[in-house]
């Protein structure tokens, strides 16, 4: 299903987070047929917005 998914995707982990999260994110980012991947230095699961946004921003720009 995961290779069904046809828009751009961006996805999200951060380096201070759970090992299963950056794992799972990387594996997803290699199934998808656009899917990007970004590492978050000095975030975990519940990254600020200082931290997140400029990776979205950069992904829809």
């Amino acid at each position: 299903l995961v290779r069904a998914i046809t828009v751009p995707t961006l996805l999200l982990a951060g380096d201070a987070g759970p090992d299963f999260f950056r794992d799972t994110a990387t594996r997803l980012t290699a199934l998808l047929p656009d899917g990007r991947y970004t590492l978050l230095k000095g975030a975990d699961h519940a990254a600020p917005p200082e931290l997140v946004a400029p990776a979205v921003t950069a992904f829809l720009t």
